[in-house]
């Protein structure tokens, strides 16, 4: 489906740090509404890199690392302490 996408459009998304190529993927192919795809803010990922490194010298997986993280902890704690052993 190709749906237009007007030039005040675009500039209102560049206002809120959306690029053109993003503006366009939102609409013509995840078919989210302008309404929601101009104003929604873009997800910046942030590099974990140093803290993977921290957490596999304290035997903690990147999974889990990630899975604490997803459930709010700082980056060091769930980088540092180590994981409740299994039961079983």
């Amino acid at each position: 489906m190709n749906i237009y996408i007007t030039p005040e459009e675009y500039e209102v998304a560049a206002g809120s740090g959306i690029s053109k190529k993003t503006l366009e993927l939102r609409v013509r192919e995840y078919g989210w509404s302008k309404e929601r795809a101009l104003p929604e803010p873009v997800q910046r990922r942030t590099d974990w890199s140093e803290w993977y490194a921290v957490a596999e010298r304290n035997g903690i997986s990147h999974g889990t690392f990630r899975a604490r993280i997803y459930r709010g902890w700082t980056p060091e704690r769930a980088a540092t302490e180590p994981p409740r052993p299994r039961k079983g």
